[in-house]
Order: structure tokens, then C-alpha cells, then sequence
């Protein structure tokens, strides 16, 4: 048979049906009855045959973008190819069209059986199907009234019909859906039928960043000792712990006066959250403590996480005799982040979101175009007003994706109602990396937004 100049479609292999995708079949509807006569090329050699009508059955593809997946014939002989045609006018007595698309060529069996071949044609609405055959060749029809018609056809790009009988052809196709325009089917040729990067299963989105990815890889944990001025009524001192972590920390505080130790205590602080570790001064230091009314002393903290390394963290402060206002204020508010699900945590005194501490993920856009993304700590340095959108930034901050410190900017603007904080944070910073496409090195940039909520506790 003379092919026509069109395209050959690849025979698609059949995939598992995704939920909800519906397929359809347009042609005859009688291949469960034997051919009652065979239907050849006539006018034209080789030939398209096109049924025109079906006594009202469903002919043309219906509106919208569909997969031709596969077609069948009854009583077939010689080689034939399923074409995907788009009419485009003609007259009471004839067709006028252009072929679209044309499956890969088979031979038929001949005698009365039913035979079926998986294609993958795309077919719009309006479009019709015929079935090219060679001068030898035939298939099986049923003769019909006035109301079932089928054409004639040359084997050229664009086409002009005779009008040839009153017969309904034994073809019939099944179309489905390509809901994202792959042109694949979305019931057996498509597994995931919302994107057209894939036909396998869909991939599942990723899940929330592992909160123990730095500890995995070799980083050590450290918590922030606050260096604000501290009390000692009755000789014990509350230092305040901040944990920037995404997980729990705990180890021991030990504090030192002229390098000598004056008092210890264990800790155990849950995730983004902050406490203030009691320490029982020593005799020693609380009489030096009365005499003098205030002491400077340093802390060293050692710092273990669930697994990995045991890291550690220092600071020093003032220790005055008498009972201090707490510097947390009244109110202490706790929520989590929206994005990561990650503890969020401040002190809000008055107007001002002190002690802040969470979590943030941040994608670093290198040169080479691999972004990363991880988890960064959301601690900045000074307190945020409520009520408006404000900035500060922050030099020698620990970056866990370049694995470094850096100058960073940090971004709040959050609002209260009643016992309920809400807000927007965003943490960002620029780095020089190497672009291997230039051969230079090149400023890139990291950034991360969140929202939280928070709740008076």
C-alpha cells in the first residue's frame, strides 16, 4: 500500500490506568456481529475508506485534546493504517479534509474475526477516523439505510471524497484524555496524567527537610547562652538556652569564675525553644558575690544531639546579688512555621518580639543552575517591633548549606490580635561561587519565607 506523507505514530506500551481518566469510542458499534459483506477500494488505489455517519452514532471526536490508544477492525484484509483526519468542508455528496496523523501499518487476518491494534494518534474535536488500505485489501461492513454513509478517499495530505454507499464500516477507535498534553492517554498510556515531563507514576512530592541532614554530615550542634546582665537571689543563677535547632538538645552547663569552676547543671531543651538552666553558685563564688555584688563569669555548654558528634557553646555574663526582671517579659509566645512545621518561639515585651527563635528553609541559587536547599536557623540578633515590615542584618552568622558563616538579613512583619501572633519571616544572603560554564566565580544568593503563628503561653 502507498503510505501517505504523514507521520508514523509509535506503538505506545500500555501503563496502569490513573483514577478518573475515562475513555470513549467513536465508529461502529456492531463488531460483536459477523461482516455481512467486505468493503474495497473503488475510485481510488490504494484508498481511504471514512464513515460519514452512523445513524446517529458517535462519529467525530468530541471537544477537547485526546489520544487515539487503540482501534479494531472486523473482517479485515491486507495491509491497512488507522488515520486521524480533520474535516474541513465539502457538500452533501462529498468530504473535504486534511489527514492529521497515521498509525503504523498492520496486515489484517481476513475470514470474520476481530482484530485490535494499540496506536498513539492525538485527535481534537471535530476530527473523524478512516482506514487506509491497499488495493487488495478490504474490510468488513454491514449494509445500512439512508442515514449511514461512508467516503472514498485519495491517499493525499489534503483530500477531496466521492460519496461511496450506504454502509457501515466494521472500524471503531478508543480515544482518551491527555489532560496534560503529553500525548500520551491518561487511562493506559499516561501514569501521571498532571504532568507532561513523565508518563511513569507520578513523582511524589518531597517531603519535609530532615531537620538532622547538618548532624548526618559531620556538623556539630551548639545552642546561643544568652549575655544579658542575671541575677542570683540566693545564690543561683538562671542563664538562659536557646536551641536553634530543628531537635532536641541536651549536655551540661558549667560555669567558670577565673577559670575556676563555680557551679554545673544538665540540661535538656526541646526543639527551637529556649530555657533557663538553674546553677547553684558555689560557696566560694556567692560570698564573693556579696562582697563585690556582682561577678563576671563564663559558661561552657557541651551540646549533643540525637546522633552525631557532641559539639559545644561558650558565652559569658554579669551575675548581680539582687532579683532581676526577667528579660523575657510576661509574655511567651509559642507556634510553628507553616512551611516545615518547625517550632517558633519569642518573648514579646510590649511591642518588641524578643528571643526569637525557628527554623527556615533556604534554596541558595548557585551559578551552575544545581540549587540547593536546607534548613537555616531563624535567630536574629536584635528584637523586631509588631506592626510593620522591618530589617536587620547580622555578620558572622552560620550558614548549614555553605557551611560557613555569613553577613545575613533577616525580615519580620508580624501583627497580633488578642493572644495570637501572626507573621511573615524571610532570611536571605549572598555568596561567590564558581561558574564552571564562564570559568569565572560569580555572586549567587540564598533566600527563605515562611509564615508562623504563635499563641500566648
Amino acid at each position: 500500500m502507498r503510505k501517505l506523507v504523514l507521520p508514523v505514530a509509535v506503538v505506545a506500551v500500555l501503563l496502569a490506568a490513573p483514577a478518573g481518566a475515562q475513555a470513549i469510542t467513536i465508529g461502529s458499534d456492531s463488531l460483536g456481529s459477523p461482516a455481512g459483506d467486505t468493503v474495497q477500494c473503488g475510485t481510488y488505489d490504494p484508498c481511504v475508506l471514512i464513515q460519514d455517519d452512523i445513524g446517529g452514532g458517535l462519529i467525530r471526536v468530541p471537544s477537547g485534546d485526546w489520544i487515539v490508544t487503540s482501534w479494531r477492525t472486523r473482517g479485515a484484509s491486507g495491509s491497512m493504517a488507522l488515520e486521524v483526519l480533520q474535516p474541513t468542508g465539502g457538500t452533501s455528496s462529498s468530504l473535504e479534509g486534511t489527514f492529521k496523523s497515521e498509525s503504523a501499518e498492520v496486515l489484517g487476518a481476513g475470514g470474520g474475526s476481530v482484530q485490535q491494534f494499540p496506536t498513539r494518534l492525538p485527535a481534537s474535536g471535530g476530527d473523524m477516523i478512516g482506514v487506509a488500505i491497499d488495493a487488495a485489501g478490504g474490510i468488513g461492513a454491514n449494509a445500512a439505510g439512508p442515514g449511514t454513509t461512508f467516503y472514498e478517499a485519495p491517499p493525499t495530505a489534503n483530500f477531496t471524497t466521492n460519496l461511496s454507499g450506504t454502509y457501515e464500516l466494521l472500524l471503531q477507535a478508543t480515544l482518551e484524555p491527555d489532560s496534560d498534553g503529553d500525548g500520551f492517554g491518561d487511562a493506559t498510556q499516561d501514569g501521571c496524567s498532571t504532568s507532561p515531563s513523565t508518563q511513569g507514576a507520578c513523582p511524589q512530592p518531597p517531603g519535609p527537610p530532615d531537620p538532622l541532614a547538618a548532624l548526618r554530615a559531620g556538623k556539630k550542634p551548639k545552642v546561643t547562652i544568652s549575655k544579658s546582665k542575671v541575677g542570683a537571689p540566693k545564690g543561683v543563677v538562671a542563664v538562659v538556652l536557646n536551641n536553634p535547632n530543628g531537635y532536641r538538645v541536651k549536655g551540661r552547663l558549667t560555669l567558670t569564675r577565673k577559670g575556676r569552676k563555680v557551679g554545673s547543671r544538665s540540661y535538656s531543651i526541646a526543639a527551637g525553644d529556649q530555657r533557663a538552666v538553674k546553677v547553684k553558685l558555689s560557696r566560694k563564688a556567692r560570698r564573693a558575690l556579696k562582697r563585690a555584688g556582682k561577678l563576671k563569669l563564663k559558661a561552657s555548654a557541651t551540646v549533643k544531639g540525637p546522633i552525631g558528634k557532641r559539639g559545644s557553646s561558650k558565652g559569658s555574663f554579669t551575675v548581680v546579688k539582687s532579683k532581676l526582671k526577667a528579660k523575657r517579659g510576661g509574655k511567651r509566645f509559642k507556634g510553628r512555621t507553616k512551611n516545615i512545621n518547625v517550632q517558633f518561639s519569642f518573648d514579646l515585651d510590649g511591642n518588641q518580639m524578643r528571643n526569637i527563635v525557628g527554623g527556615i528553609v533556604v534554596t541558595c541559587f548557585y551559578p551552575s543552575g544545581r540549587n540547593r536547599s536546607g534548613v537555616e536557623v531563624y535567630d536574629p540578633p536584635a528584637p523586631f517591633p509588631l506592626g510593620r515590615k522591618t530589617e536587620q542584618f547580622a555578620n558572622d552568622k552560620p550558614s548549614a548549606i555553605l557551611g560557613s558563616k555569613t553577613r545575613k538579613r533577616y525580615t519580620m512583619d508580624a501583627r497580633r490580635k488578642g493572644d495570637k501572633v501572626t507573621g511573615t519571616i524571610q532570611v536571605s544572603y549572598a555568596f561567590v561561587a564558581y561558574n564552571p560554564i564562564t570559568g569565572f566565580a560569580q555572586g549567587s544568593s540564598c533566600v527563605g519565607q515562611d509564615d508562623f503563628t504563635a499563641y500566648r503561653r
